[in-house]
């Protein structure tokens, strides 16, 4: 008689299917981003860090007489302190009949205030006739979220305005029309791992302090946030890390898993120190992320060790086993309650065959 061989068929339940569902959705959407964040990172790689000039004043007719071309490279971002680094350049022109100097202000607005308490955050870099050259670096405050990081945008509303100081030593503000032919001004972006949005120019009067006795000039609003390869590639990281914690947890023997632990949170900070840059002492986005992987972690391991021991101490309630179905056409062992039930009737059976024959 040939042996057969039977084959145990694994049963297929429905965390599995919502597993496999899980998994190749992220798989899809890491190979679909893949290929945009690399495109980001080789533009940014190719591109010089300066970006384009932008003009902000370009005077029809300069004047022969008194002009500023004054440049304003934005060079740095504290994102904790919440200060953006300006480095002014150009020089400055004061030929007869000009007389005195002037100073131009640059002043941060927050729309985020109420009118009445809105006060601007100004730094005023003096033109001097006798020193032409103009060199001067200041800060202004930016409003940003500095936590969100790499997903952290910041805002900066950048007010100018040209001032006139007498020989007495009192200040005329200039009006547009007064210094259209007097100042020549752009702005271009110098930030590295920041992109900076185009200026887009605000009415001057719509964003005038509560008692200040004169509009801007020149009113830029621009929003800075981080390259298109630096919120993908963390993104990737931190979903990676975290499919692999969830396979190891689930997948690997316990005695395994705890001696690979210490292994998988120093991978952790590995990247956390790849992907964040260095001097940051402060908590990102990428830090939950990677601290909610580490304590699903942990807290799975420690689930899974109290399951151990729950068996292991032998707490579970104990189950009634089932006895095996009797083959077809076979009587019940003797003793059982369906060996009982098959003998009752047999005998009522013959009593009744015997009550017929008499």
């Amino acid at each position: 008689m040939a042996e057969t061989e039977t084959v145990g068929i694994e049963t297929v339940r429905g965390y599995h299917r919502v597993a496999l569902v899980a998994v190749a959705s992220l798989l899809v959407a890491l190979v679909v981003l893949m290929p945009i964040a690399a495109r980001s990172g080789l533009r940014a790689l190719l591109n010089p860090t300066a970006g384009q000039i932008v003009p902000i004043a370009i005077p029809v007719a300069p004047s022969p007489f008194e002009y500023a071309d004054i440049r304003v490279a934005i060079t740095a971002l504290d994102a904790l302190s919440g200060f953006v680094t300006l480095r002014i350049s150009g020089y400055y022109t004061c030929l007869p009949p000009c007389a005195g100097s002037d100073r131009i202000v640059f002043a941060s607005l927050d729309l985020t205030e109420d009118e009445a308490d809105r006060m601007p955050r100004s730094v005023a870099v003096t033109l001097s006739p006798t020193t032409p050259e103009v060199a001067q670096t200041l800060q202004l405050p930016i409003h940003g979220h500095a936590l969100r990081y790499p997903f952290d945008t910041y805002e900066f509303l950048l007010g100018v305005n040209l001032q006139r100081i007498d020989t007495d030593g009192k200040l005329q503000p200039l009006t547009a029309t007064e210094a259209a032919d007097h100042l020549r001004l752009t702005i271009r972006d110098a930030l590295p791992l920041v992109e900076m949005s185009a200026p887009v120019a605000i009415d001057p009067t719509t964003v005038r302090p509560a008692g200040q006795p004169y509009d801007y000039l020149h009113v830029e609003a621009m929003t800075f946030s981080r390259p298109l390869y630096l919120q993908l590639t963390a993104a990737i990281m931190v979903g990676l890390v975290a499919l692999i914690a969830a396979f190891t947890v689930f997948m690997q023997p316990l005695r395994d898993l705890l001696l690979g632990t210490g292994g998988m949170i120093l991978a952790q900070w590995g990247i956390r120190d790849f992907l964040v840059p260095a001097g940051t002492t402060y908590t990102t986005l990428i830090d939950v992320g990677l601290g909610a992987t580490m304590g699903f972690l942990l807290t799975a391991i420690c689930a899974r060790g109290l399951v151990h021991l729950w068996h292991r101490n032998q707490l579970g309630v104990a189950r009634v086993k089932k006895a095996p179905a009797a083959p077809a056409g076979a009587e019940p062992p003797s003793g059982s309650p369906q060996a009982v039930q098959f003998d009752d009737g047999r005998e009522r059976e013959q009593r009744q065959r015997q009550t017929h024959l008499d």
